[in-house]
């Protein structure tokens, strides 16, 4: 098991950090790792080949937060960088968003996804006071399903061109939450959100009147 610090304890054992320009090489050693576990899902992998690539995500990932459109975080476990999860841009006009995640190799099976998750749609009804969350995951991609499920997402529909893979086309599985559904969904929790470090909370709203 890696990173089991005993000191470490619940909730704050489980951190979501902003992305910055000094992640890079952690991120990309842990894509670099996890291959064989991530490309059967993530066609982000096949293209990510140098921290050059990791660099240009954090660089939008700064962009996206600056805009005020979401942000992206690492998913720090026990001091130790697990994945990385992150808000597709806001869509401010229709008051909702959608979630990505993933986690390396060796971190799956332990609640780090369902955990983090949480802390984000907490943050999205809550702290940004949207309407709507979703997630889309590959038909195939029953792990990445079951986090939706946990989390009290309604299955809504199937898209069928949902997403371009290396050389063909993904069906993907179409989950929603609304902010009426979360009071409930956060009371019946059996695992602690993960905490959320943010330096400049306010950057992660909306600018310009939005």
């Amino acid at each position: 098991m890696r990173g089991t610090s005993p000191s470490a304890e619940p909730p704050f054992d489980l951190e979501l950090r902003p992305v910055r320009p000094g992640d890079q090489d952690r991120i990309y050693r842990l894509v670099e790792r996890s291959r064989p576990h991530l490309s059967p899902w993530m066609p982000w992998v096949h293209t990510t080949r140098s921290t050059g690539d990791i660099a240009a995500f954090i660089s939008q990932a700064l962009a996206q937060e600056a805009a005020g459109a979401g942000f992206q975080a690492g998913i720090w476990w026990r001091g130790e960088l697990a994945g990385v999860i992150g808000f597709h841009p806001i869509d401010w006009q229709a008051r909702r968003v959608d979630l990505g995640y993933w986690l390396g190799e060796g971190f799956t099976g332990q609640g780090l996804a369902t955990r983090s998750a949480a802390a984000l749609i907490g943050h999205a009804f809550e702290a940004l006071h949207l309407g709507h969350v979703g997630i889309r995951a590959a038909e195939a991609n029953r792990p990445s399903q079951l986090v939706a499920e946990r989390l009290g997402f309604r299955r809504t529909g199937m898209v069928e061109e949902g997403e371009w893979f290396v050389d063909h086309w993904v069906r993907l599985v179409v989950y929603e939450l609304g902010a009426e559904e979360w009071p409930a969904v956060r009371s019946t929790l059996s695992v602690a959100p993960a905490r959320i470090q943010a330096a400049k909370p306010t950057a992660w709203g909306p600018v310009g009147g939005q």
